[in-house]
């Protein structure tokens, strides 16, 4: 029996070699995950070509092997389109007071000359925005908290200083100041230091959020900003419609497929979306730096990655589809530079969301299985 199972694997690891050597991803991650869930086998790829291989424990109560996110419709009672008369420009009721329509925000950012620059811009705009809601209410006071500066601490790297710099500074700053007036609040809005506000009012904002919250109470953060990427043709498809065209002696290149956001992230494509975050206080402010400290310090990553794609957490996160907010980026990031991004940082210049009736939002939340 051993030796059989032996065969098999040896079997699957030569295919798994030729995939690789063939450029073939998709293939390739097809077989690692019959290895991983049929097998117990994780695979890990050398830097001269080659594969190894390690099992993995099979403990009582070990839930990792299989895990796999899972992307889902959040539903919000009194939140839709038959609720057309609650929308941005709607006039808070009489017995709303200066209390209620201040929102308190948190900005985080980096103790560096380029990002101050970037912050400075962020609270002008801010400020500037403050006074044309029709329902009177602003972000405010907004307190900066200065995240762990990269020079400083070379070796956590450009990936992992933000996961870090939540982990050691800015949660436990939020949760050492639950007794101050700007935070005794059931939500806590943290925003990087590039966020863009656009039609919606902060006052429409924690509103969507609390009626999220309140019909979803294993909920813990909603993000509010984020952008994905478009799902276009696999190279097999390319290469079956150009010859398709071809033969038709017409050559007309495969158009990228848009999804919508639930379709897009059920992909696993790459999803921007800590812009600006809203936390249940104190419970999921709580939650997620019990799970952030657990996480293993190998497997700490970007926060976005962190939050959206890791398997290691089961935190009850939201998208808010279409995003409330936005962001506009500077010259210099902490992202690296990749295909097709600008040579002095790692993201697009501007991202801005449509209009937004905020009478059609809809949650796309994340869970593990």
């Amino acid at each position: 029996m051993i030796e059989k199972e032996d065969a098999a694997l040896s079997i699957l690891l030569e295919e798994l070699l030729e995939h690789r050597r063939g450029g073939r991803a998709k293939e390739a991650d097809q077989v690692k995950k019959i290895l991983l869930c049929e097998h117990s086998v994780r695979v890990y790829y050398r830097r001269d070509g080659t594969i190894g291989w390690s099992k993995v424990a099979q403990e009582a109560g070990d839930t990792e092997v299989g895990r796999r996110i899972v992307w889902s419709i959040a539903t919000v009672v009194g939140q839709g389109k038959d609720d057309k008369h609650r929308n941005a420009g709607a006039k808070p009721s009489p017995q709303s007071g200066s209390l209620s329509r201040d929102i308190p925000l948190v900005v985080a950012t980096v103790n560096t000359p380029s990002y101050r620059s970037r912050l400075a811009e962020t609270m002008e705009i801010i400020s500037s925005r403050a006074s044309s809601f029709v329902d009177g209410t602003r972000f405010a006071p907004v307190d900066t908290i200065d995240l762990m500066n990269l020079s400083h601490h070379p070796s956590i790297g450009p990936n992992r200083i933000l996961f870090e710099g939540w982990r050691r500074i800015l949660l436990p700053t939020i949760l050492s100041s639950s007794d101050s007036v700007h935070l005794d609040r059931s939500i806590v809005f943290v925003a990087e230091d590039d966020v863009r506000i656009c039609n919606v009012s902060p006052g429409r904002i924690r509103e969507v959020c609390s009626m999220a919250f309140d019909a979803n109470p294993d909920l813990h953060i909603l993000s509010l900003g984020h952008a994905y990427a478009l799902a276009r043709p696999n190279r097999r498809q390319r290469r079956r419609a150009n010859r398709q065209c071809r033969r038709e002696n017409e050559y007309i290149p495969a158009p990228p497929t848009s999804y919508s956001l639930l379709e897009s992230v059920s992909r696993g494509k790459g999803l921007h979306g800590t812009t600006l975050l809203a936390l249940r206080h104190p419970e999921g402010t709580r939650s997620l730096l019990n799970h952030m400290e657990a996480v293993p310090r190998g497997k700490r990553c970007h926060l976005d990655q962190f939050l959206f794609h890791s398997t290691l957490h089961n935190i009850g996160i939201a998208l808010s589809d279409p995003p409330l907010a936005g962001w506009g980026e500077v010259s210099e990031t902490l992202s690296s530079v990749g295909s097709g991004c600008r040579r002095n940082g790692g993201g697009r210049l501007e991202q801005l969301p449509a209009e937004v009736l905020c009478d059609e939002i809809q949650w796309v939340r994340r869970d593990l299985s």
